[in-house]
């Protein structure tokens, strides 16, 4: 999906966000001076959340504490779950299905063939 399938708060969000890098571990979480960007949220859903709102203050306060990405991203999700919009999230849980099903079929090919001795 796109950066902005779920956008926290209001205003200017700019146009390009450099990754956070006081935050231990892999993550896909950056920031320019009016927001969170946040790619890769739960199923591949992304997210733009203002510095300007709550959520966007604890997200702050989450990295000043060094939380672990994953405890950070663990509560995004929470919030980009209760806040995507009923078609985005029917169109991303039918975008998780299909992959999840080609990789199905990827599988059961590799072992067809493995059997086969191709």
């Amino acid at each position: 999906m796109g950066w902005d399938d779920v956008i926290i708060g209001t205003g200017d969000r700019g146009n390009s966000a450099v990754k956070v890098f006081g935050i231990d571990g892999h993550h896909s979480i950056s920031e320019n001076i009016n927001s969170y960007w946040v790619d890769d949220c739960i199923m591949g859903i992304g997210c733009i959340i203002m510095k300007n709102t709550a959520i966007g203050s604890k997200i702050k306060r989450m990295i000043e504490q060094k939380k672990t990405a994953k405890e950070i991203q663990e509560y995004i999700d929470r919030i980009v779950i209760k806040n995507i919009s009923l078609s985005k999230f029917e169109k991303c849980l039918k975008r998780e299905q299909d992959k999840y099903f080609l990789m199905g079929e990827k599988s059961k090919l590799r072992k067809i063939r493995s059997a086969l001795g191709m």
